[in-house]
């Protein structure tokens, strides 16, 4: 999406004495659910991805990085228990301010304060010094790229909050030796107003605002402040809060994998035989289906339509997002736009320049395709249009093969 704010969640360690802490914060907690990671599903009607996020790690290639331990890695590979469980390996090589970063996205429209919390599982190695036992385990969220080194909260006789603003909760480990793990700890931060786990004062047990409003591409850090020890993480899950309604989906998905090939679809010109668009197999994966669109003079469009969901009306999304690919015929250099209808379109579509009913648009500055191509339409409308909203999609050319998929309509 657009103008994406990068944040981050750190949770991490730092070393205490023995003997201070005791009663909540050294209690593990009930361990997180077992989440598949959000996506959206196919077929042919809008849906709506899952609530809580999850990190597994399984069949997992990204690159995690270790800020603050230029010497550390992080790699996904074995479980430490079952070497068919992925989980995420993470050595800290030196230095107590360190952590290896995550990246997860909250999706458009939800801000953290959307979670109620964040788990995580952690098996302790005996590897090198094991200094695992009593460390404090300390959550932040910040907005911003990631930090050179990750300043967790210090113990200066009172509990100073020497950390990054955004600070979500501390605890203890619960872990007294340096004996490696005999199964995975889950622990659990609460983010709930009253209820967040901590050592610091005057905090009032919530999260401040700025935290609250956290959205976006997010890493999560977790981080240990010892050195010359190795740990496992697995199954990180931001809770989603729970709702008394159904929430409305968002983004709404259409897509045609449940209908056959060959069905006619909707489309719009001045007479219909100028134009037709029926279900086709992908152009350049075989076996998805996907919307073929020919026409042979101007003035012609693709027409979906989208069913909104109750209190809910155009004005309500921002952007439009879709696959194409322009196959062939005068498809160079165009203008795309976007006009929506209250019933399907039945005449030619008016894309004169002067045509101010257009809720979106963009310049495509390109000959024909060799790949689909990924599009991102601003459609910040004032609509009233609710119920069924039927959306034409194209540009004015002369005749010309167009293909179509996945286009999803986002708040």
């Amino acid at each position: 999406m657009n103008n994406i704010e990068k944040t981050l969640i750190v949770l991490g360690t730092t070393a205490v004495l023995s003997g201070c802490f005791g009663g909540e914060y050294a209690d593990a907690q009930t361990p997180a659910p077992d989440v598949p990671d959000a996506e959206l599903p196919g077929g042919d009607k809008p849906v709506a991805g899952n609530a809580d996020i999850t990190l597994d790690f399984k069949a997992d290639t990204k690159t995690y990085l270790t800020p603050g331990d230029s010497n550390g890695s992080a790699t996904v590979g074995a479980g430490p228990l079952d070497a068919t469980n992925e989980a995420l390996k993470v050595v800290v090589a030196s230095g107590y301010d360190a952590g290896v970063a995550m990246p997860i996205t909250i999706p458009a429209g939800k801000t953290l304060a959307d979670y109620t919390s964040v788990s995580f599982k952690v098996y302790y190695t005996a590897e090198g010094s094991a200094d695992t036992d009593y460390k404090r385990i300390q959550v932040i969220a910040s907005s911003g790229d990631l930090p050179d080194t990750v300043t967790l909260i210090k113990y200066d006789g009172t509990w100073a909050d020497n950390a990054t603003s955004g600070h979500l909760g501390v605890m203890v480990n619960g872990k007294e030796d340096k004996l490696e793990s005999t199964a995975f700890q889950t622990y659990t931060f609460d983010l709930t107003d009253g209820n967040v786990a901590d050592l610091l004062p005057d905090t009032a047990n919530s999260l401040d605002a700025a935290a609250k409003a956290l959205t976006g591409d997010i890493n999560l850090i977790v981080g240990f402040s010892h050195s010359d020890s190795t740990y496992y993480i697995d199954d990180v899950v931001l809770v989603a809060a729970e709702s008394d309604e159904e929430e409305a989906p968002n983004p709404l998905l259409l897509n045609f994998e449940s209908k056959t090939i060959g069905d006619e679809l909707l489309s719009t010109g001045w007479s219909t035989d100028e134009v037709t668009a029926v279900v086709a197999d992908d152009i350049v994966n075989s076996g998805n289906k996907v919307m073929s669109v020919t026409s042979t003079n101007y003035n012609t469009a693709a027409v979906v339509s989208f069913d909104l969901p109750a209190d809910t009306t155009l004005a309500d999304y921002s952007t439009i997002t879709y696959k194409a690919y322009y196959a062939s015929g005068d498809v160079g250099y165009k203008v795309n736009k976007i006009f929506a209808y209250d019933t399907a379109p039945a005449t030619g579509v008016d894309y004169d320049e002067a045509n101010s009913t257009a809720i979106g648009s963009f310049n495509r500055e390109l000959d024909a395709s060799t790949d689909w191509e990924t599009i991102s339409i601003d459609i910040t409308n004032t609509s009233t249009l609710a119920g069924t909203v039927y959306l034409s999609i194209g540009s004015n050319n002369s005749g010309a093969v167009i293909y179509y998929d996945d286009i999803t309509l986002v708040k």
